[in-house]
């Protein structure tokens, strides 16, 4: 027998959390946070902040899971599998989430091709040379030299990694990635089985359709980004240590010529904003006609780049 839209909600609710295992209260969370993420991309919703528990309302009336649109609530089971199921089991647990209910894809999102804009270097800089017999430093390495060069304390760091990996992890629209404080189980010392938990800068999902990471990101790019933040964003008297931490492959006039390229290509909110900048003037160009003649500009969204507090420099 058909199911219908309405039914098919509290079902797809129901079969996520026994799939995935997780509690009634979860189950709860995320039917408010599908309720509360529709209820907000309303034009005339009535504000309020997003809180599990919370009641939203509109024109007097609250907005609940019923009135979500289904295709909504599939897209987010649908991630949420994505994001927290191994990778070998999703696809089974994807087809017994959405058995049989209206509006189902017929495949999951993670058949797509992985997306990497930053897999190639965008200079003849960004990838380190390494002398025979040498290892290029990892992300790790590198940002832990950065930060004593440059005085950033461990929450400074923990914000500039986490930057750097949520730009990596655009380039999906059917993976946003998501920057937050998350909560991690730190070892106290390596003799000892004993741990605490911490909340630290870190990014939920992503196009390589699970939580991204600092070691995922390409190591030209994440010294790209690096040394992008040191020439923007510290104090002009430290860049030389700094630069030449990051670049102990480069000469200074090749440091120079680096920094200038990526000062001038940016590396996440300006690499993008470029990009669709670029992709116009070419669509202009084919067409055959200037944008000026046609009176108009582009309205595409844009995403301002995140600073770190001043606070947080030595």
């Amino acid at each position: 027998m058909p199911v219908n839209t309405r039914e098919a909600r509290h079902i797809l609710a129901e079969r996520l959390g026994h799939a995935l295992n997780i509690t009634p209260k979860e189950v709860e969370r995320f039917k408010y946070l599908c309720t509360a993420a529709s209820y907000f991309r309303l034009p005339d919703h009535e504000g309020g902040i997003m809180m599990p528990g919370r009641k939203h309302y509109r024109r007097g009336v609250e907005y609940t899971f019923d009135d979500v649109p289904l295709k909504a609530i599939l897209d987010a089971a649908e991630s949420r599998i994505e994001s927290t199921a191994e990778p070998d089991d999703r696809t089974r647990l994807f087809e017994e989430v959405m058995r049989g209910l209206p509006g189902r894809k017929s495949k999951p999102k993670w058949y797509k091709p992985i997306v990497n804009p930053n897999a190639e270097p965008t200079t003849p800089y960004s990838r380190y040379r390494t002398k025979e017999g040498e290892e290029a430093p990892t992300n790790a390495q590198m940002l832990k030299s950065f930060g004593e060069a440059a005085g950033l304390d461990d929450a400074g760091l923990s914000f500039v990694s986490a930057q750097i990996t949520w730009w990596d992890a655009i380039g999906d629209d059917d993976r946003p990635p998501t920057l937050g404080k998350r909560e991690y189980t730190i070892a106290n010392s390596s003799d000892s089985d004993a741990s605490r938990a911490e909340r630290r800068w870190g990014v939920r999902g992503g196009r390589l359709g699970r939580d991204h990471t600092f070691a995922d990101v390409p190591s030209h790019y994440t010294r790209n980004c690096l040394v992008h933040y040191t020439v923007t964003e510290l104090d002009s008297a430290k860049h030389d240590q700094v630069l030449a931490v990051l670049c102990p492959d480069l000469d200074k006039s090749e440091i120079a010529a680096y920094s200038e390229c990526v000062v001038k290509d940016g590396v996440g909110a300006e690499k993008k904003k470029a990009r669709e900048e670029n992709t116009l003037r070419e669509r202009d160009g084919n067409c055959g006609r200037k944008r000026a003649s046609e009176g108009g500009e582009h309205s595409g969204k844009k995403t301002k780049r995140a600073r770190i507090p001043k606070s947080k420099v030595r």
